[in-house]
């Protein structure tokens, strides 16, 4: 900054020098610069995924001076913002579905009577028919600004989620931001902050505890205001990686300390498709299970088909192919896990666990992985590769979804079934026994 003000004042004097010897001889300053960014922040992008009201998730990113900076001997100390501004994109199916094309920061544009406008730019170019352009529902109020594992420093200022991301006047926009500091002098040249995300709910549908949920992270938000419109209900996209934690134990009685006869207990997770709640209601929910396992069509979908017809009249479409059991390995080689992108029918795809009531292995937390599949036609380019990256084994084109099933919701039941009960007076049974005759467990809700 020392050289920018520095040239500017000699050119200034050149200027004012002119007149007085323009007429015997000429000056000339050569000015010149090489602009470098003082800050590198690594991070291009953050994505969240599909998420759900009132989950809380995290994003770290480090903000640090650049190599250029460091370099420099007369440059010191940086203060920066970080601002968030609305974002506009490409979408169809009335905003709940974005399209693959580029995006663009929303301009808040005041209208002089104390209200505002978000202006998007020009419309891409090769827009599909029924498509949009424009802003995009804001995420920015439930995004949190935190420092990280070196906490706020001096004048540096966090930003808490439930926020208001800016406020308009007649003639002005005031912005809230988190402010930052990094100085050489100070051997602080990197931040990391963390990006929280504390999921809205939506209006009609949230917890009783959502006042406090909101007030535990923001004492001063009013949390009506941070109630998003239904209308904004998204869904998953192709290719999106979803999980969710899955926590097995021992029930309440065979937990008892009186009871001591038995000690391990053998189990295996198996997927089935889901009967349909009307067809449940109509037949009852064993004839229905039956249904659904018994008669999937083997052939391939075909909407003209009325065995398939048939069906989904019934069942929803199958997820099962599409779960990955994955165990927490402790103690490691106890449990076995089936990756995604499998068949569900065969004997290899079913995923064994087992706990023992002394010891530590008193219960097994599974991670249920959904890598969600494309629609065949719409497939992304790596798509080969996203499958292969979960089961190496898997054909890719085994996986893609017919397009006539988009916009369907899809099932499949996760069975948790015991296979075998060890007395104390057992070493365990390694490998795994085989099942008993099958019993008619609940299915995970």
């Amino acid at each position: 900054m020392k050289k920018v003000l520095f040239g500017f004042s000699a050119l200034a004097l050149a200027v004012a020098s002119v007149p007085m010897f323009a007429a015997f001889e000429a000056h000339v300053i050569n000015v010149t610069a090489r602009i470098e960014n003082a800050l590198e922040v690594p991070i291009k992008e953050i994505r969240y995924g599909t998420v759900f009201p009132q989950e809380q998730l995290d994003k770290v990113f480090d903000v640090q001076l650049s190599g250029s900076f460091l370099d420099e001997k007369d440059a010191d100390d940086v203060q920066y913002m970080i601002r968030q501004k609305p974002k506009c994109a490409v979408t169809t199916d009335g905003g709940t579905v974005m399209l693959d094309f580029p995006t663009a920061t929303g301009h808040v544009v005041l209208d002089g009577q104390g209200g505002y406008r978000i202006d998007c730019g020009p419309r891409p170019e090769n827009m599909p028919e029924g498509a949009d352009w424009g802003v995009l529902p804001s995420l920015c109020p439930y995004l949190s600004k935190h420092k990280g594992a070196d906490g706020v420093e001096i004048n540096e200022v966090e930003v808490a989620a439930f926020h208001q991301p800016f406020t308009v006047s007649t003639s002005s926009i005031s912005w809230l931001e988190a402010i930052g500091y990094l100085a050489k002098s100070n051997d602080d040249v990197r931040d990391q902050w963390k990006i929280d995300l504390k999921v809205p709910c939506f209006d009609g549908f949230c917890a009783q505890d959502w006042e406090d949920y909101v007030h535990g992270i923001n004492p001063t938000a009013d949390p009506a205001d941070y109630v998003q419109d239904p209308d904004n209900h998204g869904t998953v996209f192709p290719q999106e990686y979803l999980e969710r934690g899955t926590f097995v134990t021992f029930s309440e009685s065979f937990s008892e300390t009186d009871q001591t006869r038995v000690s391990t207990v053998h189990y295996v997770i198996k997927q089935k498709p889901k009967p349909r709640d009307g067809f449940l209601q109509e037949v009852g929910v064993t004839v229905a299970r039956d249904y659904c396992h018994l008669n999937l069509p083997t052939t391939p979908y075909d909407s003209s088909d009325t065995v398939w017809t048939t069906y989904l009249e019934k069942c929803y479409p199958s997820l099962c192919p599409y779960l990955s059991k994955t165990p927490d390995n402790h103690p490691v080689a106890n449990d076995y896990g089936v990756p995604a992108f499998h068949d569900p029918e065969l004997a290899t795809s079913v995923a064994r666990g087992k706990i023992k009531k002394t010891g530590t292995d008193v219960g097994d937390t599974w991670i249920i992985d959904l890598p969600v599949p494309c629609f065949k036609g719409a497939c992304a380019q790596d798509w080969a590769d996203f499958v292969r990256s979960h089961n190496p084994a898997a054909d890719p084109n085994d996986y893609m979804l017919p397009p006539e099933l988009e916009h369907e919701v899809f099932g499949c039941d996760l069975w948790f079934e015991v296979t075998a009960i060890d007395n104390l007076t057992q070493n365990g049974v390694d490998p795994l026994p085989s099942p008993t005759p099958e019993p008619t467990p609940e299915p995970v809700p």
